[in-house]
Order: C-alpha cells, then structure tokens, then sequence
C-alpha cells in the first residue's frame, strides 16, 4: 500500500512523458496468478523519474524508484525493457542494479546495450562472461576500458572471435601473462598474429620471439619496428664482455662476403651441418639459432644473419641467386629476392646484431 502510494507521490513530480510506452498494456501478478492493471503513464513516469539530474531528485528517491522497477520486473514488457536498456547505457551513475539486471537477463536484443555501453563492474562482468553465452561474451570483448581482469577471462575462455575481439580493442588492457597466452596461441594460429602485433603491450623480445611463426610482411614490419639500437640492447646486456669484444672484431665486407658464399657453398652442397656451425662460429651465436635461421622459410632470417656478419648488397645477391636454383625453399622463390633485397638495404647491421641477440635471448629463455 505503502509503496503504491509512494508510486502516486513520484508520478506528481514527473512532467509530461517524453517516450512512447504504448507496450504497456497488463502486468500479472507473479504471487497470486491474477492479473492487475498497471497505468501505463504511471509506469513510464516512474521511469522518466529515475532519470531525472541529480538537482531534481534525492539519491534515495533514485533508489526507491529504482526499487519499484525490480519489485514488479516479471510484469515489465520486453519492449519497455529495450528502451530502458538504451537509456541506462548511456546515462552515468544511475540504477545500477537494474543496469546489471538488464545485462544479465540472457535477451541479447534487451542486454546488447548495457553489456557495450553500461556501467558495469568488473566482477559482473567476468561473472556475465563466465555463465554467459558465446554472443554475450563477444559483446563484453568490444567494450572500451576493458579491464586486465576481464580481458584475461575472455581470452582463457572464449572463442577465436573472441579473442580478435579482444586484440583490435584498442581500450582493453591486457596483462602480461595475457599477452604470453596469446603469443603462444598465435603461433599456431595466423588469424591472431597480425592483430597481436599492433598491441601496445607488444615489445621486441615477444615480437622476435613471434618472428619465427609469421608472414613474410609481417616479418618486415617486426623488423623495422621493434629492433632497439646497439647502445640500447648493450644496457639490457649489463655492457657483456663478449658482446663488446664481438664489436671490435667486426670484419670488412669483403672477407663477410667470403663467408656468406661459404656458408651457402656448404647448403648449396647439402652440407647442411658445415654451413651451421660457420654460421654459428661467425655470428657468435649457439648453435641452435644457426639451425633456426638456416632452416626458415621465407629468408627473412638468411637476411639478417648475413647482414650481422657483414656482408655487401653483392655478396648477399650471389648468394641468392646460387640459393634460388638449388635451394629455393630457403629464400621463398624467386619473386622473394626483390623484396629481400629491398629489406635488406633498409635494415641496419646495427638492427641484424640487435636481432641476433633477441633470438639468442629467447632461444636460451633470458629475459630482457
């Protein structure tokens, strides 16, 4: 009784309506089975009224008529529910409650709003994504200011749209065991890796770490982007010994040059082995990596190696052209060499060493 009266009181203070509720015909009454006539310009005052500023209305009288709104939910037409839904996503410290009822009411064409726009807190919004369905979740994923928090369910839990979802966000922050995760799901999976590269939280040892796994430009731009200077990477180093002493005995080009057309002498030869350990023995580098560079596909990898060590525009073309006819897979083709070669003037010897040392780094799992 109480409660329809205090309906009566906040329909006095409200002006005439400004939307369109004809929807509102009957409510029925959950508890007793009969059903009882709401006005129709009662309801929609009432919700009229929860909006009204802040100069207009007391903070327990938003409360009250937000409490009457959930009282009688059951009865409330899923039209009006839509409108109300628009409204609360774009409004500011309204409602919360019925905000969170609206997003979680499992009606996609009701809760789409609320769950895009809405003021939401992160725990509902993980608790919405986790019982939620796949579309709810894909909603959640496009949200601006997506916290660390919900960004980390979603990708532990949703689907490969959804976790595209997540990358091109550029208002979702991700963590960085996040970004391992995804790192480590983009190495099998092409569609993630192009998105992933353009994240912020991206930095060079994850993005040469990737390296191995993605296109030939996508390579290019991993290259051109995430390589830091010499000075840089030596500070990371705490200024190693070996790696200074690597800088003083640089070779001219030339005697570089002998070296490459050693190197691709012994693959040409399928002496696969000999040409790893001299490329192992003049890049300084552990074996392994002389392996992975020499096994690649696409020579992007071939290119830095034989820029490291030195070698002239030249020196890098022959060997090309010996590769191209025996060993093609190594470089992609020839319609790769242009392309190459275009790189490999562009990318600096500063830049090859750089790199050499983030895939030593990642082969032996250092940290930088």
């Amino acid at each position: 009784m109480k409660e329809d009266q205090g309906v009566a009181e906040l329909s006095l203070k409200i002006s005439d309506p400004m939307d369109d509720y004809s929807a509102i015909e009957q409510l029925e009454n959950p508890t007793s089975g009969t059903s009882h006539m709401l006005e129709h310009r009662s309801l929609k005052r009432l919700i009229d009224f929860l909006f009204l500023p802040s100069t207009h209305v007391m903070p327990n009288e938003r409360i009250f008529a937000e409490s009457l709104l959930l009282r009688d939910w059951a009865g409330i037409p899923e039209q009006v529910m839509v409108n109300l839904a628009s409204r609360l996503a774009n409004a500011t410290n309204i409602a919360p409650r019925l905000a969170l009822k609206l997003a979680s009411c499992g009606k996609i064409n009701i809760s789409y709003p609320v769950l895009l726009f809405g003021e939401l807190d992160d725990l509902d919004l993980v608790d919405i994504a986790h019982k939620g369905s796949e579309e709810e979740r894909l909603i959640i994923a496009r949200r601006n200011n997506l916290s660390p928090i919900v960004s980390a369910l979603l990708v532990d839990i949703g689907s490969e749209e959804i976790l595209k979802a997540v990358l091109v966000n550029k208002g979702a922050k991700i963590s960085t065991r996040i970004l391992v995760d995804l790192i480590s799901k983009a190495k099998n999976n092409t569609a993630l890796q192009n998105d992933l590269m353009f994240r912020p939280e991206m930095s060079a040892p994850e993005a040469m770490d990737l390296f191995w796994y993605v296109s030939g430009e996508v390579r290019v731009y991993v290259l051109q982007t995430y390589l830091c200077g010499e000075r840089s990477l030596s500070v990371f180093l705490n200024e190693d010994s070996a790696w200074q002493e690597h800088q003083r005995t640089l070779c001219p080009s030339e005697i570089s040059d002998e070296r490459l057309k050693a190197i691709t002498r012994f693959l040409v030869g399928n002496e696969r082995e000999n040409a790893i350990k001299i490329l192992a023995y003049y890049t300084r580098m552990p074996m392994t990596v002389a392996t992975r560079i020499l096994s690649d596909v696409g020579g992007e990898a071939f290119l830095v190696a034989a820029k490291a060590m030195g070698a002239s525009r030249a020196g890098l073309n022959e060997a090309f052209m010996r590769l191209v006819n025996t060993k093609p897979c190594l470089i992609g083709g020839a319609d790769r060499i242009e392309p190459l070669r275009g790189l490999f003037d562009r990318l600096s010897r500063e830049q090859a060493l750089v790199a050499l040392q983030y895939w030593n780094c990642n082969a032996n799992k250092s940290a930088i």
